[in-house]
């Protein structure tokens, strides 16, 4: 999980997963304000938002 400052910085860095074609890999671009909205926005994804870094949304 990486949190981007721009919306193009998070694209960019989608294109550049997807480019991988990893078949283990899902790339997943979210906007959220709060690591609690994960589970909302993407509820597929986020069965245990605890395991998560917090260093990774801190502004």
């Amino acid at each position: 999980m990486t949190r981007h400052e721009t919306l193009a910085a998070a694209e960019a860095r989608i294109t550049e997963l997807e480019a991988l074609d990893d078949e283990d890999l899902d790339a997943v671009l979210i906007n959220i304000a709060r690591i609690s909205q994960l589970r909302d926005a993407c509820p597929n994804y986020s069965a245990d938002t605890g395991r998560f870094p917090s260093s990774s949304w801190r502004a």
